[in-house]
């Protein structure tokens, strides 16, 4: 069984170790394939550039030598507002100086052609930087791979009498992989947004795991090497236990100091968060509110002129009335406003008070529900990351009172 388990081992030795080179190729062509196809799209944008502009240059010296032409149209367009100020002066000018027309439209199409290649190399910047961002995040599983090759070829060629071995190297290879996964999460740094804050910690706190089981390992196995196997390891291992022992110890302290650090800084940034949320539902809110009185008006207005259609024209309201389009209450309405027409302000002022009420109380429930659903997102938000964060600095800080201990 023992053989066995060194066997298979190796075999993960192995495959972790053909992964490197291998996820390595991988990466290296997807960046240059990500590259080219950025680099062939701006070569495409800039090469239809000068059709673009020389369309736009011709469309613009038509609607020139069209004013130029119609002088009572130039006017109609100054005088409606279609032209104004810079406009006017530059028609004034090609008027006394035709040639001028083609120098001017030369040097809007450079303009314009600058503004676009500047639009296009900004837009390739950005794509070009996107791109070696995901080719750094690319990059995280090789040294693990690397990590669990080594891992792998230790447990494999571990020493049979050593029990301690095992429980060492795993406990490595899981807080240096924890260690590798934190250093890829912080890089490139980006604290700019609260947003990528409140991720950034939801990320340290879901992988506070690894290496909390990873220095546990450590630890039991320098407990279980000390107390069970005395002196059988070897010098090298140790003349390395006490550093060793330390680094786990200052690891875990560390830790345990950022995960309760994360608590109120997560409590904090969550409460922004919210705050945030409910301050744009109360501006939508109010800007629904204050739009109330003109889609109101607008619908009275609409309504005024049917009624007064209807009360103008008998004919067709009989019409509606034998369509069915009328009846009932709205016949009956009518009738009234026929004998009483002063009554037709009176009803649609009414009827627009009420429209206004039932939307204004629409809006206000629309408006609590978002609020509570903000408050409820993010007590969850919050809530599972302060309270796991809490949890993982008091087992971190546990685990290096009893690392100290044992030095």
């Amino acid at each position: 069984m023992r053989l066995a388990a060194r066997g298979l081992a190796a075999v993960f030795a192995l495959l972790f170790a053909l992964v490197v080179p291998l996820q390595a190729v991988n990466v290296v062509a997807q960046d240059q394939e990500a590259m080219t196809s950025i680099a062939e799209q701006a070569t495409q944008a800039e090469g239809q550039l000068d059709q673009a502009i020389a369309g736009q240059l011709e469309v613009e010296r038509n609607r020139i030598q069209t004013l130029l032409k119609d002088g009572a149209l130039l006017q109609e367009a100054i005088a409606s507002g279609q032209l104004a100020g810079e406009q006017v002066a530059l028609l004034q000018g090609f008027q006394a100086k035709p040639d001028s027309v083609e120098t001017y439209l030369t040097q809007e199409a450079e303009k314009e052609k600058q503004r676009l290649l500047g639009e296009i190399s900004d837009r390739r910047t950005a794509a070009t930087e996107e791109v070696k961002l995901l080719t750094w995040k690319r990059w995280s599983p090789l040294p693990k791979s690397l990590l669990l090759a080594v891992g792998y070829g230790l447990l494999a060629g571990a020493g049979a009498l050593l029990a301690s071995r095992p429980l060492l190297i795993t406990g490595a290879v899981l807080t240096l992989s924890a260690v590798v996964d934190y250093f890829f999460l912080l890089t490139p740094p980006n604290f700019s947004e609260r947003s990528s804050q409140i991720g950034l910690a939801n990320q340290f706190v879901d992988r506070g795991i690894v290496p909390l089981v990873g220095i546990t390992l450590l630890l039991v196995g320098y407990w279980v090497r000390a107390v069970l196997e005395g002196d059988r390891d070897s010098t090298l291992g140790q003349r390395i236990a006490t550093p060793a022992k330390l680094g786990a110890t200052g690891l875990a302290a560390g830790l345990a100091l950022l995960f309760l650090v994360i608590v109120p800084w997560q409590a904090i940034n969550v409460s922004a968060e919210k705050k945030a949320s409910v301050d744009s539902i109360t501006e939508q809110a109010t800007q629904a509110q204050g739009n109330l009185d003109q889609a109101v008006g607008g619908q009275l207005e609409v309504e005024r002129n049917r009624i007064q259609a209807l009360l103008k024209n008998d004919q067709l309201l009989q019409q509606a009335i034998a369509s069915g389009q009328l009846q009932g209450e709205d016949v009956a309405l009518l009738q009234r406003f026929q004998a009483d027409p002063n009554a037709v302000e009176t009803y649609l002022q009414e009827e627009a008070a009420k429209q206004k009420q039932r939307l204004t109380e629409e809006i206000s429930t629309r408006r609590d529900q978002a609020t509570e659903d903000a408050g409820r997102i993010a007590w969850k938000a919050s809530s599972r990351t302060v309270m796991s964060s809490l949890l993982l600095a008091i087992a971190y800080g546990l685990l290096g009172w009893i690392g100290l201990k044992g030095l």
